[in-house]
């Protein structure tokens, strides 16, 4: 991957690719559309660590807070806006500005700086010349790894943020197991599971179509006098690359095809999504943070949870992070089901590391102001980076 300021080519690539796709659907009507996403870590041990140390929850208390984004559009202009950031594309005027709402800066690049960008990009590949390298020697390893996919549809339906969705549930199930080793419960072998709650709506809204519409045409400007298919062999060619990196690992090359086969059933737009993710420890471990909270309770148990399930250095550094004397730290609060641990089955308990939340909420067509898609006033203009990627 080559570096072009702070861009990749691998992300210039990748919009390419998204072009070509908007570019070759159909053309539509024009309306007022506007929709917000939002992320946010809701649960986990990881979490409930980090919250409970005074230290660690004023650090971290940005990255535990709602972040969200509001997309808006109004005939040939497109607006997102994030907590300290936005971009207004403008396609009569076929340029993408970008506003620093802390900084108080914005910058302007049109299609063809972006198209030209790319293209630049495309050429520094094709003169890349490989440096030879050492054969570098790989570990030998007898691990045993299988990996499961499965896609659920529980026939549960709902109203989530004013749309009447369909539960679907996606987990991913690695199971490692190393045949040198004696069989411990939740320990060999270690099993990680990454669990995606989907609330999927029955219709999708009217409001995203105007919004995907603006991206067919948007996708049409773009790629006008780009060499689609010299794009397309590089992005697939990136993506072989990919493929082939977890392909050398144990029975990853079967879990990619498997994953690919589950997901493509998924159809629908999601409206809420819970992804939870972590593995099998020792009961007697995993239950340590659900009890902390008890008189004489060891404040340390929950350093072992996280040894037992994350992988390497990564556990027990997290582990030793929270050692501290129980007269020191604070009781953490009780952990639930949903964001730390339950019982399993042959003296193991399900630990759940860390869980996110993604919606998309209030989607409207109600008219939008033209202010909303105008640079505010006092604000400074900046170089763009596509300027200097041209150079």
């Amino acid at each position: 991957m080559i570096p072009l300021g702070n861009k990749s080519l691998a992300r210039l690539v990748g919009v390419a690719v998204v072009f070509v796709a908007c570019a070759m659907a159909a053309m539509p009507a024009l309306a007022d559309s506007s929709y917000q996403s939002s992320s946010q870590i809701t649960g986990g041990v990881l979490k409930d660590q980090m919250t409970s140390n005074p230290f660690t929850a004023k650090l971290m208390g940005k990255a535990f807070a709602a972040t969200t984004t509001t997309t808006m559009v109004h005939g040939n202009q497109k607006a997102t806006v994030r907590p300290d950031s936005m971009e207004i594309w403008d396609l009569d005027a076929q340029t993408m500005t970008h506003i620093d709402t802390v900084k108080k800066t914005y910058w302007t690049v049109t299609f063809a700086q972006m198209r030209q960008a790319m293209a630049n990009a495309m050429k520094q590949v094709g003169q890349a010349t490989p440096q030879p390298q050492a054969p570098t020697p790989q570990p030998q390893s007898n691990l045993q790894t299988t990996v499961q996919v499965s896609v659920n549809n529980p026939g549960v339906a709902k109203e989530v943020n004013g749309m009447n969705a369909q539960e679907q549930v996606v987990t991913l199930t690695v199971t490692v197991t190393d045949p040198s080793q004696p069989l411990a419960a939740g320990t060999n072998p270690a099993v990680f599971v990454v669990t995606t709650d989907m609330w999927v709506a029955l219709q999708d809204p009217p409001e995203l179509k105007e919004i995907h519409d603006f991206d067919v045409r948007m996708g049409q400007l773009m790629m006008q006098g780009v060499d689609v298919s010299a794009m397309m062999a590089e992005a697939n060619q990136a993506k072989a690359s990919t493929s082939q990196l977890f392909a050398n690992q144990p029975g990853a090359a079967a879990a990619l095809q498997q994953m690919g086969q589950e997901m493509a059933k998924l159809k629908g737009t999601r409206v809420m999504t819970v992804t939870s993710v972590g593995g099998n420890a020792p009961a007697g471990n995993a239950t340590a943070s659900a009890s902390s909270n008890a008189p004489g309770s060891d404040q340390n148990n929950t350093g072992s949870v996280l040894s037992s399930v994350l992988p390497g250095k990564l556990g027990s550094m997290m582990g030793g992070f929270h050692k501290k004397p129980a007269a020191q730290q604070p009781a953490p609060a009780a952990t639930t089901t949903d964001s730390g641990s339950s019982g399993g089955s042959n003296g193991t308990s399900n630990v759940v590391l860390m869980q996110t939340t993604e919606q998309m909420l209030n989607f409207s067509q109600d008219g939008i102001p033209a202010s909303a898609f105008q640079v505010p006033a006092g604000y400074k203009q900046v170089p763009s980076p596509y300027a200097q990627m041209n150079h």
